[in-house]
């Protein structure tokens, strides 16, 4: 596929340089009254700014963290959401610095680049601003530099707008895009095969480093599917591009129905998951994905001002390697610890490189921690990587998606559709504070259910990503 040509000069050439790396990622849907309407200014840099954009800034600690880019770059990467504000967008883990000519390193990075995305076109199409006001899309308004994911385009309608896009990291914004993934039919609980393959993206928050997730269900996610390859495609209607604040667990969560997983997060618990998995006996090998991966599901319901259900999916994102897990309700423990610590004979919790000969049992053959210390629970405080190091080896990086049936049950049409910011009172235009859906016509076949596929998510960001976890 044919790149997207990088946005004109911020500072000169240089800066040309660094924004050729820039993505375009799908600008999001529709929303109620653009700022400004048609009118106000039409250059991209000028256009006023969401809830999300610029909350990222550098760390402070250059001794630590030496290289970062500047808050000023970061900013360049944005995208015009359908309401004409600027959004923050997806952009690579480190790029060229154009005032100094030298690679620099943000610090987090946003999983994949959905511009080589068989899908992309269409989420940019689907999210683009209509600048003009003459009610539709021109290429040039979807096909430019300006277009692409627009991260926090949902929080920017929900009821709590601000303190939601305040607690909502820039750096727990996430992409993943696969295409021509195989789907199987599931008949009686066993898996057959089916002529099908789907080109599915994803974007969403995923906290996975601080307390924010233990205590809020609610994240945003943008769940885009075609499965317009294979014979059995043409009888199938599955196409979708939905944005909706998913709940991934709270008491009003659609309740899951035809073997659908409920909404819920599993966090990993120190002493039922963490610890047994993590702290072994000594002719024993620790099973650290076990003891840390950590899953989100959510059943998305899209309902229409009439309560009927006009498409349905029931998504699982998945991090096996989170930088916290949860000692109990409201505490969390940095994962990094289980590679310093460990369990004495009276089960209790060992840090103390001191008393570390006290420890009977421990993390044992870890490749993970092994590159960290050799020594483990005997390493000197000193000496020990710290948890937001670029060095440390929990990061959330290693990620999955899961994608399980969904459905449509949206008739003779119309395919575009305007709902709250949590997926209810769809109608066919647009309100304020309404965001755009695409769903295709048809319905779905109820005797059809596609058997869960999980695909890779992971992204490599070793100590020469600059890539690390979030001091606070």
């Amino acid at each position: 596929m044919r790149l997207p040509r990088p946005p004109l000069a911020l500072r000169g050439f240089a800066a040309l340089i660094a924004l050729a790396l820039l993505t375009g990622g799908s600008v999001v849907s529709c929303a109620g009254d653009p700022v400004g309407g048609s009118g106000g200014s039409t250059d991209p840099g000028n256009r006023p700014d969401s809830l999300s954009m610029g909350r990222w800034s550098p760390p402070t600690d250059t001794s630590r963290y030496p290289n970062a880019c500047p808050k000023a770059l970061h900013d360049t990467y944005f995208v015009i959401g359908p309401d004409g504000r600027k959004y923050p967008t997806w952009h690579p883990a480190s790029t060229i610095d154009p005032d100094t000519g030298r690679l620099c390193y943000f610090g987090h990075e946003h999983g994949d680049d959905p511009r080589a995305a068989a899908l992309f076109d269409d989420l940019r199409r689907h999210f683009a601003w209509d600048a003009n006001g003459n009610g539709r899309i021109d290429d040039s308004e979807w096909s430019n530099d300006r277009t692409g994911v627009p991260f926090g385009y949902v929080v920017e309608y929900a009821t709590d707008a601000t303190a939601r896009a305040a607690n909502t990291r820039h750096e727990s914004y996430k992409i993943a895009w696969s295409d021509a993934v195989p789907r199987r039919r599931l008949v009686n609980g066993n898996e057959q095969a089916l002529d099908l393959s789907c080109d599915i993206l994803l974007a969403y928050a995923q906290d996975s480093f601080s307390t924010y997730a233990v205590n809020q269900a609610l994240h945003p996610l943008t769940y885009a599917i075609n499965c317009n390859r294979g014979t059995e495609a043409a009888s199938l209607t599955s196409k979708m591009i939905v944005s909706v604040l998913a709940d991934f667990g709270s008491n009003l969560a659609t309740p899951p129905s035809n073997g659908e997983v409920a909404g819920q997060r599993q966090l990993p618990q120190a002493a039922t998951q963490v610890y047994p998995s993590a702290f072994v006996a000594t002719a024993a090998t620790s099973d650290l994905l076990a003891a840390l991966e950590e899953r989100w599901d959510t059943v998305v319901s899209l309902t229409n001002t009439s309560g009927a259900e006009l498409a349905r999916f029931n998504p699982g994102l998945v991090v096996r390697t989170p930088a916290r897990f949860q000692l109990n309700a409201s505490a969390i423990e940095r994962s990094i610890l289980l590679c310093y610590s460990g369990v004495d004979g009276n089960g209790f919790l060992v840090t103390d490189p001191a008393q570390a000969s006290s420890i009977r049992r421990q993390v044992r053959g870890s490749t993970d921690c092994a590159r960290l210390s050799a020594t483990g629970p005997s390493t000197a405080l000193s000496q020990r990587i710290g948890f937001d190091a670029r060095d440390a080896q929990f990061k959330g990086c290693s990620r999955q998606v899961v994608l399980r049936s969904q459905s449509i049950r949206n008739g003779t049409g119309p395919t575009t559709w305007y709902s709250t910011a949590g997926g209810t009172g769809a109608r066919t235009t647009s309100f304020a504070g309404s965001i755009r859906q695409y769903i295709d016509s048809g319905v779905s076949s109820s005797a059809l259910v596609l058997a869960p596929v999980t695909d890779d998510a992971t992204v490599v960001c070793d100590a020469s990503s600059g890539v690390h976890v979030p001091s606070q």
